[in-house]
């Protein structure tokens, strides 16, 4: 467990600075957090969505958090419906939602919300490798692009609700051994088509690169699940709901 912790916290500290984003300004530590999570990648890059907290469309973030989600995301994209503005509308909720949720900690650094903010941190990560697996079986395409910033969203959205239980919605009971027999089915389809990933990947052992996010996943649990049963069994069977989901969507 302790190489997982170690080895992502490194990973969150070295990524490099956005070139867009100064040290200095208001949106700062957010960007950067969301950056540590996998969230966004900032404008500038040759894959970027091109995110700009100063660029919300006319709109400021609470304005957009009043609107709700659905109709921020009718009003974001309804001159441009592109896979690229679409998952741009979803990474703006995603940044403007964690925003306020970690504003919100910070007023009350609870032991509850800090609970919350550990469940959302490593769900975002375990959402990612979720997500690696899913393009890589899919052979890529800017769908992941909206795929990915969707799943974001619904993360950020999932760590509101825990902040504000009301939210939680209605959800079949679900427990870690649910995700677990999802990845396992994620393994199964890597194994079926050993021979067409390493084919494509032109490599013959490429399927390994396809079955090490899952293990990845499995250790990410394991350090979800106790904070997830801290916070109560409808918040418990939400989280892993939404765990199980970001596993079915990878196969």
């Amino acid at each position: 467990m302790h190489w997982l912790v170690a080895s992502l916290s490194l990973w969150v500290q070295q990524a490099e600075p956005f070139i867009d984003v100064p040290a200095g300004h208001w949106a700062a530590p957010a960007v950067h957090s969301l950056r540590g999570a996998g969230v966004v990648v900032g404008t500038g890059g040759q894959e970027s969505l091109g995110f700009d907290p100063d660029d919300l469309k006319g709109q400021t973030p609470e304005q957009i958090l009043a609107m709700g989600r659905k109709k921020w995301f009718d009003f974001a994209t309804r001159t441009n419906s592109s896979n690229q503005n679409m998952a741009l509308a979803e990474e703006t909720w995603a940044w403007v939602v964690i925003q306020h949720c970690h504003e919100r900690f910070q007023v009350d650094p609870s032991e509850r919300r800090s609970d919350a903010r550990w469940v959302h941190h490593w769900l975002q990560v375990y959402r990612e490798k979720m997500m690696e697996v899913g393009s890589i079986l899919s052979g890529g395409g800017s769908v992941w692009l909206l795929t990915g910033a969707s799943t974001s969203a619904d993360v950020a959205d999932l760590y509101r609700a825990l902040l504000e239980p009301a939210r939680i919605p209605l959800v079949p009971a679900t427990t870690v051994q649910d995700v677990k027999r999802e990845i396992g089915k994620i393994r199964a389809t890597i194994r079926s088509r050993k021979a067409e990933i390493n084919r494509r990947s032109k490599d013959p052992q490429g399927w390994l690169s396809a079955m090490q996010p899952t293990h990845v996943a499995m250790e990410i649990l394991r350090y979800i699940e106790p904070s997830a049963k801290e916070l109560g069994r409808k918040e418990y069977s939400f989280v892993m709901h939404q765990a199980a989901r970001l596993a079915s969507l990878a196969h």
